[in-house]
């Protein structure tokens, strides 16, 4: 089984609208995390919304492919519902990202900013694409990469689970072997935000649990946010042990 971590927190706001969760059934682990997006409360409904639908799907998974993507829609419609019963439709938005595994395979699908990290045993990673303004200007050469963390219109998303979708929004990779990582990493903006990616493998390098190394990134996180105004941040590790 995959070892892990996990850390969620208001930074300098009052209100916490991040969640997620981690479940396991049979032989399948479910690592989520969405960060909740509309003002107090509304945010929050919609990100623990989709948290415990994918927690309580799990039960029900025969196939990592099939099972994240039925989620997604669950998710999305039971926020849809909520919506309605809330009278909140246009303050009641979440992304989302999760990592499906059984013994020796995983998915991942998400939609909005919060990123997948994978860290491959050669010292590279991949990561996910985040549905925004700004990796559009990544993705046609306007912006560098990191250009994406100080960006004005970085909290501008293309995609996000309670918005209407005349088809899933979600965006589902490829079947991959696990033993291929050393570790994976589920955040949202708020944490990538304060630290980079050379910052992540350093700190993986140097460290010998999954909690050893949030805490670790959690000083940095911290440490870089201390002078702004720090979103709340939401972070999973994971490590291939």
């Amino acid at each position: 089984m995959l070892k892990y971590a996990s850390t969620t927190h208001e930074g300098s706001r009052t209100y916490n609208e991040d969640n997620l969760s981690i479940s396991s059934a049979s032989k399948y682990q479910c690592f989520v995390v969405c960060d909740g997006l509309g003002g107090h409360r509304f945010g929050d409904v919609a990100s623990k919304t989709v948290a415990d639908t994918f927690a309580e799907e799990l039960s029900c998974c025969n196939d990592l492919d099939s099972y994240l993507l039925n989620s997604f829609v669950k998710a999305q419609n039971r926020v849809e519902t909520k919506q309605k019963e809330m009278g909140a439709k246009r303050e009641m938005k979440t992304t989302a990202v999760c990592m499906v595994a059984n013994e020796t395979s995983a998915v991942v699908g998400h939609v909005g900013d919060s990123r997948f990290y994978g860290f491959l045993k050669d010292g590279s990673y991949i990561r996910s694409l985040d549905h925004s303004i700004p990796q559009l200007l990544v993705q046609s050469n306007t912006i560098t990469e990191e250009e994406i963390r100080n960006h004005p219109h970085r909290n501008m998303l293309l995609k996000v689970i309670g918005d209407k979708w005349d088809e899933p929004l979600c965006e589902i990779s490829e079947t991959f072997h696990i033993n291929d990582f050393s570790a994976f990493l589920l955040c949202t903006d708020g944490f990538w935000e304060f630290i980079n990616e050379l910052e992540m493998i350093k700190t993986l390098a140097e460290s010998n649990s999954p909690q050893e190394w949030l805490d670790k990134m959690v000083d940095i996180v911290n440490e870089n946010g201390k002078t702004k105004d720090m979103d709340n941040f939401t972070a999973i590790t994971i490590i291939n042990q």
